[in-house]
């Protein structure tokens, strides 16, 4: 029951997840920026992170999935992957880490593993201008690669870089502001490649001399209809431009201020900004001078006058003594504000609302300690269509369910503009219907293909979306129940390898395999694409293996004995002989030991002595002072009590006397050698069963 109940509320939780983010672009859930922090907007509320192996100084770029896992973050100066380890030729990227947009990475139209990531130097390093890389996410095993790289673009390009789609939602619109110009610089990014020359617009407003000038943000509008361009120090401008994204060309500018012309600016003045959700409002943080003269402005721009615009301005926060830097929209509607030296992150809760209303709370979101001072001057730089649902290609979405449940649920991420759908379920069904409901046949894994057809530019477009949807046959995961007398670093491995496939265990912990130390029940929830499998499995308790040799036993030389510990299964035996085999064989005397290792270890000891047993006596001797065959008596381990040997010559005199038999004759008599030839000899002892015997014979000395 309390399985049932844990499964229905993570369900419950996923469907409401779902709903609220069934027309976000996930591309943007994953944020880093700062001193090695960063959001997950894959959670409602977000999360922080402090994963990041990377720190952003001001400008920054990451990417995820459609599923919203990350994909690559950058700096501008090196670019890592999903693991948060370096590409394959990731380093060396020649965007500056002070720079105010520094770099962004966006996808190849209609190619799902082509990434381009521009670059753009900072105003005091010149030189590096705007640069382009290509990345294929799939080579290195899926841990991508840069396969071009620094391929240069413009010399005169620093600070400003911004990106939007074109009005046929697919492809890419790249814009720069030309150093020591009026002009901007528009490339355009196709599913066949980049179009290296730009599409040029003059606004007749030069800038240019001190290096500082160029410093401050460049970004479009989510709906890609405005472009504003924020001017720093001797100019303190902002430059509102409308922007055509089906031509690239930009028109219509107009220039305004925070501040009236004239007003002294110490410091960088106007640095930031970011349009509302509704793309009617404008916010802009300014830093007029060192001493804390900070604000957060509010313009209206839907006039698109340079006097209205200026009236309407509302100072919203004046956050001292912190610098007023980065402004990023996010996926929740919120516009968050990066104010240099803090452990929060500012919040816009509602910005699409006038004045005060929009709701600034500063240090809103936790991201790190304070003695760190994780947020710095700038947050990520994203592709802004991903911001405005209606500007996206046709995706869809699957409704969570058990990955064994065959009915499957499919949403579209938005209907704008929609003339028609055709639906592939990849087993040779399809439908024409907005969100179809369909039911496999069979357990699989299934591409499912979307053909969306509507008109963009005013001329019939088709996106096409693919995507896996999994079909399981049942909800086994494990093999059976596991038992042993103890677990040391037990792995347990779902049987079921996808790749892509999150995992939720018990323990907390969402790595594919789990080591354990300990018995009792463990479970996984097994995330594939949309779908969810939950198994579980018990390691139990054994009794340790039982490992006996038997009662302390005799032996005989000629005689072998077996020593025998059992033939436990996958066990490792190691005898103090060295032996490692399960029974050994002993013709001497000692004690004998074994140990035994299975998942537990059991030992046993055995004392063998010697036993009740004949003796071995040989006929001839030679005592030469060789050490071969120098003395005369019994040959063999021998156990008897009331032991009795003698030599006699060939007169019957005894020559040689002895209780103890291990004792020999070396051929001598009274410490003289005696003469070659035969001699007799008597034994006669006790058994150790008491039974009393005689043995008698001759023996040969040979000089």
């Amino acid at each position: 029951m309390k399985n049932k109940l844990r499964i229905l509320i993570f369900y419950l939780i996923i469907g409401l997840f779902y709903s609220n983010l069934c027309v976000a672009q996930k591309e943007t859930n994953i944020w880093y920026f700062g001193n090695n922090v960063g959001i997950d907007f894959n959670y409602n509320p977000p999360k922080a992170l402090n994963n990041s192996k990377m720190y952003f100084e001001e400008g920054g770029s990451v990417i995820s999935d459609a599923s919203g896992r990350l994909l690559l973050y950058s700096n501008g100066q090196l670019v890592y992957n999903k693991n948060h380890e370096l590409l394959k030729n990731g380093g060396g990227l020649l965007g500056d880490l002070s720079s105010t947009n520094n770099v962004v990475i966006v996808p190849m139209p209609d190619v799902d593993s082509i990434y381009y990531l521009f670059t753009v130097g900072a105003a005091s390093q010149t030189g590096k201008g705007l640069r382009y890389n290509i990345i294929n996410t799939k080579s290195e095993n899926g841990l991508g690669e840069v396969i071009e790289k620094n391929n240069l673009l413009e010399t005169q390009a620093f600070e400003k870089i911004t990106a939007v789609r074109h009005c046929n939602n697919k492809d890419i619109w790249i814009v720069i502001r030309k150093w020591n110009s009026d002009e901007y610089h528009a490339f355009l990014l196709k599913s066949t490649g980049l179009i290296t020359t730009p599409i040029i617009s003059h606004t007749n407003y030069f800038v240019g001399g001190s290096a500082d000038n160029s410093i401050g943000s460049l970004k479009f509008s989510s709906n890609g209809k405005k472009l504003i361009s924020v001017h720093s120090y001797n100019n303190n401008t902002l430059e509102l431009i409308d922007f055509d994204n089906r031509t690239g060309v930009l028109s219509n500018q107009i220039l305004f201020r925070a501040v009236p012309l004239g007003t002294p600016n110490n410091y960088t003045g106007v640095y930031a900004t970011e349009f509302s959700p509704n793309n009617q409002l404008l916010y802009v943080t300014d830093n007029s001078s060192t001493d804390g003269e900070n604000k957060l402005y509010q313009f209206n721009i839907t006039s698109h006058n340079t006097a209205t615009i200026e009236a309407s301005k509302i100072v919203i926060a004046s956050p001292d003594p912190n610098f007023s830097g980065g402004l990023q929209l996010a996926n929740d509607g919120k516009i968050y504000v990066a104010l240099g030296g803090e452990s929060y992150l500012s919040v816009i809760e509602n910005p699409d609302l006038l004045g005060t209303a929009c709701n600034f709370i500063q240090k809103k979101f936790f991201v790190g300690q304070v003695n760190v001072a994780p947020i710095r001057f700038g947050l990520p730089n994203f592709l802004q269509s991903y911001f405005n649902p209606t500007s996206n290609p046709f995706t869809y979405s699957v409704a969570p369910r058990n990955c064994t449940n065959k009915s499957v649920s499919f949403t579209l991420n938005k209907t704008f503009n929609l003339d028609s759908v055709k639906w592939d379920f990849g087993d040779g069904n399809t439908s024409t219907q907005i969100n179809p409901t369909h039911t496999y046949i069979d357990s699989g894994y299934y591409t499912v293909k979307l053909m969306a057809y509507y008109k963009a530019c005013g001329q019939n477009t088709t996106d096409i979306f693919t995507s896996n949807v999994y079909v399981a046959k049942n909800n086994k995961l494990f093999g059976n129940d596991i038992g042993a007398c103890l677990f040391k670093d037990k792995e347990i491995t779902p049987l079921l390898n996808i790749y892509g496939a999150t995992y939720l265990w018990n323990t907390n912990e969402t790595t594919k395999s789990i080591k354990v130390n300990s018995f009792g029940k463990y479970w996984v929830d097994m995330t594939i694409n949309e779908c969810t499998l939950y198994d579980t499995i018990l390691l139990y308790s054994i009794p340790p293996p039982k490992v006996t040799l038997g009662a302390d036993t005799p032996v005989c030389i000629q005689k072998p004995i077996m020593l025998n510990a059992g033939n436990l299964v996958n066990a490792q035996y190691n005898w103090s002989t060295g032996d490692t085999t399960s029974r050994i064989f002993v013709n001497k005397p000692g004690v004998y030991f074994v140990k035994v290792t299975t998942d537990c270890e059991a030992s046993d000891t055995v004392n063998v002595f010697t036993g009740d047993c004949g003796f071995f006596i040989p006929n001839a001797f030679t005592p030469n002072g060789n050490s071969v065959n120098d003395k005369f008596g019994v040959a063999t381990t021998f156990g008897a009590k009331d032991f009795h040997f003698v030599i006699y010559d060939r007169w019957g005199n005894a020559i040689f006397k002895t209780n103890d038999n291990t004792q020999k004759w070396d051929g001598t008599f009274k410490g003289k050698a005696m003469p070659m030839g035969s001699y007799l000899w008597r034994i006669t002892y006790t058994t150790l069963k008491g039974i009393s015997k005689i043995e008698q014979g001759t023996v040969m000395l040979i000089r």
